[in-house]
């Protein structure tokens, strides 16, 4: 079934600039290989946190987590933002996602250029057209990432600390998550559609300053996806770079 809930028209946080840093997609994408989403508040989650210990603070930890547990595949259009202060610009990018627990994702960038960011569940292909380069990590790399939750089976509170407060523009919950352990994620916003179980929203907040929203939008939960859609072959006359390192 296909999900949508989006206000309308989206709000306008002033001039957009399309102006991207390729690397700005690798900081989040663990930490989407994962949840993923979209929206540009001038809030951060974790000023307004409320107390974890409220019945409706609770239930709208539950509800994440039952939605995770409940999600076997997602598919859904998405709309990305990266903030970054020390550099005033926001870069903006538009494509497609696709989930499979456990382990394999793509995220088909297509505007304002084209690249593949695919995990086949052993290994994540980071190609990019234009540079007729692709970029290969080994999955095993996204262990230590906070954010692999979304396509990994391990529960929640196991690897963060919560709370919950209100969103101001969907004026639903919007769960607080920060990584009980140290890494390039300080802390991830997660927004659950208020009209039916669909992921809405996704914030990231990494050391380096940048904060990426995410929203998705047509969402298709537990649809069936064909398989090859979670593997990549290597183009001919692309250079292939082998890396240990799977930036989030």
């Amino acid at each position: 079934m296909i999900q949508t809930f989006f206000p309308n028209p989206l709000p306008n946080y002033g001039q957009t600039v399309w102006v991207i840093n390729r690397s700005a997609r690798f900081i989040t994408i663990s930490a989407m290989a994962v949840f993923i989403w979209l929206m540009w508040p001038s809030f951060v989650g974790a000023q307004q946190a409320e107390d974890n210990t409220s019945g409706e603070a609770k239930a709208a930890f539950t509800r994440l987590q039952s939605f995770i547990s409940g999600m076997h595949t997602m598919e859904a259009d998405f709309l990305q933002r990266v903030v970054n202060p020390a550099q005033g610009t926001p870069e903006e990018s538009k494509g497609r996602f696709y989930a499979s627990r456990p382990g394999k994702f793509r995220w088909d960038y297509l505007f304002p250029f084209v690249q593949n960011i695919v995990s086949d569940g052993k290994e994540i292909f980071f190609y990019e057209p234009d540079l007729k380069q692709v970029s290969i990590a080994n999955w095993s790399r996204l262990n230590d990432s906070p954010a692999s939750f979304f396509v990994s089976n391990e529960p929640l509170e196991t690897v963060f600390d919560w709370s919950v407060y209100s969103d101001p523009v969907f004026h639903s919950p919007a769960v607080h998550l920060k990584p009980k352990k140290a890494g390039e994620v300080q802390y991830i916003d997660v927004v659950l559609s208020p009209e039916n179980d669909s992921l809405i929203r996704l914030s990231i907040l990494d050391t380096m300053g940048n904060l990426s929203h995410f929203h998705f939008y047509k969402s298709r939960i537990n649809a069936d996806i064909p398989p090859d859609r979670f593997q990549f072959k290597v183009p001919e006359g692309v250079d292939i770079v082998r890396t240990n390192a799977v930036k989030q």
